[in-house]
């Protein structure tokens, strides 16, 4: 293992067969993967909660992606691309799917006793 940075939130274990050359190895750091950020549902405009029937919307920023569809607090998120929506990490690697190959998607959401399908549109990328 030549010229690698190891950052790790807990402990780092290296086999004894592997002799690190000209690394950075830092164990128990706060933020691992600092400087690089990973996709987020908040990078797009929207925070969840799992729920036993779906996704509830816990916010919704204006002027995102999910913020222009017309996805407000409180709604279920039932389904996005007539798939159930899962739980919530499932629901962001979905989202980030959706983003990266076509710049949209389609939710399906139950708000008080209508369900209704929401088109959410990505911005390309700069």
């Amino acid at each position: 293992m030549n010229n690698c940075v190891i950052r790790a939130t807990g402990d780092i274990r290296i086999p004894k067969n592997v002799k690190p050359v000209n690394c950075t190895i830092e164990a128990n750091v706060k933020n691992a993967t600092a400087p690089y950020k990973f996709f987020e549902l908040a990078d797009v405009g929207v925070s969840l909660a799992d729920d036993e029937e779906g996704l509830v919307v816990t916010a919704v920023k204006a002027n995102t992606p999910f913020g222009n569809c017309g996805l407000a607090k409180g709604d279920l998120i039932r389904a996005i691309e007539d798939v159930p929506a899962g739980h919530s990490e499932e629901f962001r690697k979905k989202v980030r799917r959706a983003l990266v190959r076509q710049g949209d998607c389609l939710l399906t959401v139950t708000r008080g006793d209508k369900t209704v399908d929401l088109p959410v549109f990505f911005p390309l990328p700069k």
